[in-house]
């Protein structure tokens, strides 16, 4: 089975302390937002931010969807933005357990990135439970 991708090419270039401080969206398809998607990214206002996905995600299944909120949520956190990724990687979590199930690995790594987010954030019970969750889920579901 193929891996649902983001449509949606994100490109960063490293900065100086390692942080991704360039990001750039690519989509040929939705070229009209991507400027807007750019820029939000860039500021990673919420409400602005949250406004430009709607429209970049539109039209896109809901399994894709799940795949760019989870990739935007990511180049996020790698740009030292952890609040502005949090809502989004929970919600890429949420829609994946909705939409491929608890125990789908593409889910369960969810639920690892958003551990690994919490524990960017130094929320150590939260991201604790998060990573032995998956780690278990993924066992159960994968084998050892």
């Amino acid at each position: 089975m193929l891996r649902p991708r983001c449509r949606i090419r994100l490109r960063a270039n490293e900065g100086e302390r390692g942080a991704w401080d360039e990001p750039r969206i690519v989509d040929p398809e939705k070229a009209e937002v991507i400027g807007t998607l750019n820029a939000a990214l860039k500021s990673a206002e919420a409400g602005r931010l949250a406004g430009a996905l709607a429209v970049a995600t539109k039209g896109m299944e809901p399994v894709e969807e799940c795949a760019c909120l989870n990739e935007i949520g990511l180049l996020l956190q790698a740009m030292g933005k952890l609040e502005a990724a949090e809502p989004l990687l929970r919600r890429a979590l949420e829609d994946r357990e909705a939409t491929l199930g608890k125990r789908h690995p593409d889910t369960l790594t969810s639920v690892n990135n958003l551990g690994l987010l919490q524990h960017a954030m130094v929320k150590l019970a939260a991201a604790e439970a998060l990573i032995w969750s998956a780690l278990a889920d993924r066992e159960a579901t994968l084998g050892r």
